[in-house]
């Protein structure tokens, strides 16, 4: 069970949500401490979200979190100076993953 600020964090939806309005390095360091006790797959999760929020905002707590919140798919795409990839580039990638799963 992940509780951040009082609140029962349900879903991925919330997580992303209390993420994104983290204000602080320390705020966002202290969420991922909780996170990752409550879940194994923690920083993979972070690392995939970042891939669905406000490019700004995605900055912003990889630098905070530090490459262990990697991307799965794409790696360090939202470390400062890297550029993540284009909607092209990611419909591309998913095919390409849809091909090796068969």
């Amino acid at each position: 069970m992940l509780i951040w600020k009082s609140k029962e964090i349900k879903n991925m939806g919330e997580t992303i949500d209390a993420f994104v309005q983290t204000q602080t390095a320390e705020e966002c360091l202290e969420l991922m401490r909780i996170f990752r006790a409550a879940s194994p797959h923690a920083d993979a999760n972070v690392g995939y979200m970042l891939g669905y929020i406000d490019e700004a905002d995605a900055r912003r707590i990889r630098a905070w979190l530090g490459p262990a919140v990697a991307h799965p798919v794409f790696g360090d795409a939202w470390a400062e100076g890297n550029s993540p990839p284009t909607t092209k580039e990611a419909f591309e990638k998913g095919l390409e993953h849809g091909k090796d799963l068969k």
